[in-house]
Formats: structure tokens, C-alpha cells, sequence
């Protein structure tokens, strides 16, 4: 049996000789990036959650239970901590391909699916798992792309793909500023990520 090592140097000599960082590396680059915009929209949608939305009066959170505004990063971060320890331990046995698009997906559910809560509750249930699912798809993804390229391009394409993020926090006051109703904001912020069933193919 071959050292990893030497695996790893195999399958990085063989990517170059099929042409290195090529239209598919692209494809996958370019399908993560507008996972990574969804994911950075809907982390730094928390603080739009602390303002004054439509859900602070209907749902009562005032008076003894404001709490229950700042309730949402801490169910937000428990989502996020269970999708980093499940994750990898799925797509280490169903594949990184699998894992990216089942979570990416439900990504996508629950967050149609919070649109259209009508509860505190709901609205909390339905925040947990979207943070589970697009920790745990980002994870795959990543990991993906960085096995997907060759080692030469790694730490450029980490460096592009970081960058992502930035953009997706600039783009989101402008984005809350033109769509100022929480539920067709919360559309428009997960419904790019069914762009991850393009794995498929």
C-alpha cells in the first residue's frame, strides 16, 4: 500500500497532466461561491433579526419576552455547532458530493419553510436547522473544492473563495434596504443555494 503522501502526489500529477485548474474546477469554484454568498447573507441576517421586523410586535417579543429576540444567535450558533460535528462524519460515509447537495437542499427548505411560520417557535425550529444545514453543506463544499483542485491552486482558489464572503456582507444592507419585508428577504437570500443541484451532474 502507498503512503498517503505519495497517494496525494499521485492524484495531484494527474490532475495536472488532465489540465489543471480547468472548466470543471470553475464550475465547482463558481457553484460553492454562491453557496458561500447564501451562507454569509443568512449569518449576518442575525442582526436584522435584532431590529424592530414585523415578527418583534406579531409574535410579542417585547417587555418580559425581548429575550426572545436575542434568543435567535444562540438557537442560530447550537444549529451551526451540531451541522459541524454531523457533517463530516456524513460525507466521510456518503461522499462529499451527497452531503453538499442533501444539505443544501434542506437549506433551502427550511428556509422557504420559515417564510411561512406563523410562531415564535416555528419561526426558532425552523432557524435551527437552516443554520445545521448550511454549516454542514459548506463544510462538504469546501472540502470539495479544495480536493477538486491542485494543490498549486489551493491556497489562490482559498484566498478568491474567502473573498466571497466579504461580498455577500456588503451586498446585504443593500439587499435589506430594497426588500424590507423579512419574508421576501428570506427568500431571496436562500433560494440561490438550489444552485447545488448541479452537483448532481
Amino acid at each position: 500500500m502507498k503512503p498517503a503522501t505519495a497517494m496525494a502526489m499521485d492524484v495531484d500529477a494527474a490532475m495536472m497532466q488532465a489540465g489543471g485548474f480547468g472548466r470543471y474546477q470553475m464550475i465547482i469554484f463558481t457553484v460553492i461561491s454562491v453557496m458561500d454568498l447564501c451562507v454569509a447573507w443568512h449569518v449576518m441576517s442575525i442582526n436584522l433579526h435584532r431590529c424592530r421586523t414585523e415578527y418583534h410586535c406579531k409574535w410579542d417579543l417585547v417587555c418580559d419576552m425581548k429575550v426572545g429576540v436575542q434568543l435567535t444567535i444562540t438557537v442560530y450558533m447550537f444549529g451551526k455547532l451540531f451541522g459541524a460535528l454531523i457533517a463530516p462524519q456524513v460525507a466521510d460515509f456518503f461522499g462529499r458530493k451527497p452531503t453538499a447537495i442533501c444539505l443544501g437542499l434542506s437549506y433551502v427548505a427550511f428556509g422557504v419553510a420559515k417564510v411561512f411560520t406563523q410562531s415564535y417557535a416555528q419561526f426558532m425550529v425552523m432557524h435551527f436547522f437552516m443554520a445545521l444545514s448550511q454549516t454542514g453543506a459548506g463544510l462538504a463544499a469546501f472540502v470539495l473544492l479544495c480536493e477538486s483542485v491542485p494543490q498549486s491552486s489551493r491556497a489562490t482558489v482559498g484566498l478568491v473563495f474567502m473573498n466571497v464572503w466579504s461580498v455577500g456582507i456588503m451586498t446585504l444592507p443593500l439587499l435589506a434596504y430594497f426588500i424590507p419585508n423579512w419574508r421576501t428577504l428570506q427568500l431571496t437570500m436562500v433560494l440561490p443555494m438550489t444552485i447545488t443541484i448541479t452537483y448532481y451532474w
